[in-house]
């Protein structure tokens, strides 16, 4: 739902879901296309965020869910992701609330902009820092 919400809110001309669960990403892809039929979407299916090699950055924001994968921490592979948005790009988070909360620990180089908490789970928008 928060790809679609997003996509009426912002305009973008184009729109790239990444994510580990291929089917996951096919329906947000269809309810983008039902709703928003202009807005061309790219699906890249990876393990974790740390694999970007096959993004065409920069963007100028990045929507992604925080998923709970046994044995690594929340915040593998953010280093990279973070190269792939512009000088002030901004991030947004969601997922467990708990696990939000870890990542936001040991993230840098971010403003808080938002912040919304539910039965759980969080979701919060970072904008990227300039240096200096």
């Amino acid at each position: 739902h928060l790809p679609v919400c997003l996509s009426r809110k912002v305009s973008h001309t184009s729109a790239v879901l990444a994510g580990r669960d291929l089917l996951q990403l096919r329906v947000t892809a269809r309810n983008l296309s039902l709703n928003k039929s202009e807005l061309p979407v790219e699906l890249l299916s990876v393990p974790f965020p740390a694999e970007t090699e096959d993004l065409s950055g920069p963007f100028d924001s990045i929507c992604m869910a925080l998923e709970t994968i046994p044995g690594v921490p929340p915040g593998f592979g953010m280093e990279q992701l973070v190269q792939c948005l512009n000088a002030k790009g901004e991030l947004l988070i969601y997922g467990k609330s708990s696990e939000v909360h870890l990542l936001l620990k040991g993230l840098k180089g971010f403003e808080l902009r938002g912040n919304r908490k539910y039965r759980g789970f969080r979701a919060v928008c970072l904008q990227k820092s300039v240096p200096g």
